[in-house]
């Protein structure tokens, strides 16, 4: 579950910046809300430059407004885990929401997003921290 997360999480980072007109219904929970942060993120900053951002500028700003909405975040992560797993894997679940470094897994998906020639290592290094939360919390 959190690798289709992380996937689905660069995939709607990269979805949300390049095409910001996209149906939030489509989305799952965290999707939605890395959704309404990324629309929010790219209307402020076209704003404030006039000018489309650079990817750094997205990355950076997005991860700031994500850590300030990281309690519903949370919430939305363990929503998700329960529809995928059943609601008889609550304990488990709240284990990989307690586990789980949201503020690290949100540094490594700025790199992902701004430094290309990182990806693959940066996606291993967030593939091997997942499997540790995961066998630490039953999975």
């Amino acid at each position: 579950m959190q690798k289709r997360l992380k996937i689905a999480l660069v995939a709607s980072l990269l979805l949300a910046v390049v095409f910001p007109v996209r149906a939030a219904q489509e989305l799952s929970a965290t999707q939605k809300i890395i959704f309404e942060v990324a629309k929010a993120v790219m209307l402020e900053l076209k704003a404030n430059t006039g000018e489309k951002p650079s990817k750094a500028d997205v990355a950076n700003k997005l991860m700031t407004k994500l850590r300030e909405r990281m309690d519903e975040f949370k919430i939305a992560y363990k929503s998700e885990c329960l529809v995928t797993y059943g609601e008889n894997k609550n304990s488990e679940c709240g284990c990989l929401m307690e586990k789980t470094d949201f503020n690290e897994m949100f540094d490594l998906l700025e790199k992902q997003l701004t430094d290309i020639s990182e990806r693959e290592k940066i996606q291993k290094q967030i593939d091997d921290q997942e499997n540790e939360t995961r066998k630490a919390c039953g999975f």
